[in-house]
């Protein structure tokens, strides 16, 4: 159910979740005898320590299991029956974002990098990767909202898809920044006028000790940040309180 708008803070996280395969694949390769334990921990994680206001996941995936006989659909038991608000974008090979949203989202669209259509050629995998943003309202202020998932492997494909989206929000007053950057440089962000939740000692990525994933706000205060560990994916959720200037 939606809850209080007027609250002094929010709550918001992001999570790679990896499809639940740890990124190995685009569904999820959990057994049906481990299935339970795993359920069990996603939504205590879901509930107690993550509880946010507003989720946004890059590789999602709505298959939490499957084997031969059946499969178990995480969204309708897990996600929709927490939020009002939803939108889950297109799977493309690894890349599927979506927004959890307990507050007013209005005019949520998906949009592809228009640097991917020039790489596309040379790597054809970088059009798969694309942003959903929406206008999100804490009370009666309106935030521009963006999920976001850049380019893997290919550094300077995801600096240039971070400088568009500076470009393309840099007269927005207001904005929320959420994803798997595919960088641990988030100083276009800073410079860019934006505070980084992620200052990089929080490894999101444990398997390299990367700091891959980030929180990164304009005109809005950003505290307690924090990671969530769990081996159910390859990343670890990142958590923040935001609150109004």
């Amino acid at each position: 159910m939606a809850e209080d708008f007027d609250k002094e803070h929010y709550t918001i996280a992001t999570w790679n979740i990896g499809h639940f395969s740890k990124g190995e694949k685009t569904y999820s390769t959990i057994n049906s005898s481990t299935y339970k334990a795993n359920y069990d921990e996603l939504k205590k994680i879901l509930d107690d320590s993550i509880n946010a206001d507003v989720l946004c996941i890059n590789e999602y995936s709505e298959i939490f299991f499957s084997d031969k006989n059946k499969k178990y659909q995480i969204t309708k038991d897990l996600f929709f029956g927490d939020y009002d608000y939803s939108e889950i974008g297109p799977l493309l090979g690894y890349s599927c974002n979506s927004i959890f949203s307990r507050l007013k989202l209005k005019r949520v669209k998906q949009r592809k990098f228009e640097i991917s259509k020039t790489v596309a050629k040379k790597m054809p995998r970088a059009e798969n990767y694309y942003y959903l943003e929406s206008d999100l309202y804490f009370g009666n202020i309106k935030i521009k909202l963006v999920c976001a998932h850049t380019t893997s492997s290919a550094n300077a494909v995801s600096q240039s898809q971070i400088s568009e989206l500076l470009n393309k929000y840099r007269d927005e007053d207001r904005v929320i920044m959420c994803g798997d950057w595919n960088t641990q440089d988030f100083s276009l962000f800073k410079n860019g006028g934006y505070t980084i939740g992620n200052n990089g000692s929080l490894k999101t990525f444990p398997g390299k000790a990367y700091a891959l994933d980030n929180i990164v706000v304009k005109g809005l205060d950003i505290s307690d940040v924090r990671i969530v560990k769990t081996n159910l994916s390859d990343h670890y959720p990142l958590v923040c309180r935001i609150s109004l200037k």
